[in-house]
C-alpha cells in the first residue's frame, strides 16, 4: 500500500488511485482507478452511480527512468438512471484522441519539432503513425491559437508522412528564428503552395524569405 501511494505522488494525476505497479527493465505498468464515487451523463448531466461495467484500457504516459510508463485504467461504464443511456467515464489528464496523457503528448510533440518522427518513435517505443498523430493535433492546436505568420522572418518548408507506408504526406512550416511550427497543410506540391502564400498577399510574401 505504501508503494502504491509512493505512485501516486510521484504519478501526480488528480483524483486517481493506483491499486498495483508492475514493471521489467523496459517497461512500467500501473494499474489504477478514479477515486471519484459517480459519473455525469453527457447527455443530461445528471450524476449516477450506478456501473453497468468495467474494463480496462492502457494510456501512454511520461517515461520514468529509462522506462516506458502505461497506466492500465480501470473504466466504468455508468447507466444514467434518468435517461437510461450508458456511458464511460473521461478522464481529463488523458487526450482521448491519441490515448496518451497530455503531459506525453505535449513530450512527443516537443520532440518532433527537433528530430525526424521516426527517431521519436523508436525512442519512445511508439508507432510512427501514432507519434504522427501527436505532432499534427499538436501543430494544428498551436495554430488555431493565435496568428502563427505574424512575426515570421524566415520560413522553412519541409513535409511529413502521416501513415508511414501511404503515401499520406502533409506539409509542414516552420519558423526558423523561433524553431517552431507555425502550420500544416494537407498537401506539399507547388502550385498549391504557391497559391496558399499568395492568398497571404504580397506583403507577406516580400518579408518572409524562404
Amino acid at each position: 500500500m505504501e508503494d502504491c501511494k509512493f505512485y501516486e505522488l510521484l504519478l501526480d494525476l488528480p483524483f486517481l488511485s493506483v491499486s498495483s505497479v508492475s514493471f521489467d527493465s523496459d517497461k512500467l505498468v500501473v494499474t489504477c482507478h478514479s477515486q471519484l464515487g459517480e459519473g455525469i451523463c453527457p447527455c443530461c448531466k445528471k450524476k449516477t452511480t450506478k456501473v453497468n461495467q468495467r474494463y480496462h484500457r492502457s494510456v501512454s504516459d511520461l517515461p520514468i527512468s529509462g522506462r516506458s510508463v502505461v497506466l492500465n485504467l480501470e473504466v466504468r461504464q455508468f447507466i444514467c438512471l434518468d435517461c437510461n443511456r450508458t456511458f464511460s467515464e473521461r478522464f481529463d489528464f488523458v487526450s482521448e484522441s491519441t490515448n496518451t496523457t497530455h503531459r506525453q503528448a505535449k513530450w512527443v510533440f516537443m520532440l518532433c519539432e527537433k528530430q525526424p518522427i521516426s527517431q521519436v518513435a523508436a525512442l519512445l517505443g511508439m508507432g510512427y503513425s501514432q507519434v504522427a498523430h501527436i505532432y499534427q493535433l499538436g501543430a494544428e492546436s498551436l495554430i488555431s491559437a493565435c496568428d502563427p505568420y505574424k512575426s515570421v522572418r524566415n520560413l522553412g518548408i519541409d513535409e511529413i508522412a502521416l501513415r508511414k507506408g501511404h503515401g499520406d504526406y502533409a506539409c509542414v512550416l516552420v519558423d526558423l528564428d523561433r524553431g517552431c511550427v507555425i502550420d500544416m497543410l494537407p498537401f506539399r506540391d507547388k502550385e498549391r503552395l504557391i497559391a496558399h502564400f499568395q492568398a497571404k498577399g504580397e506583403a507577406f510574401c516580400n518579408k518572409s524569405n524562404i
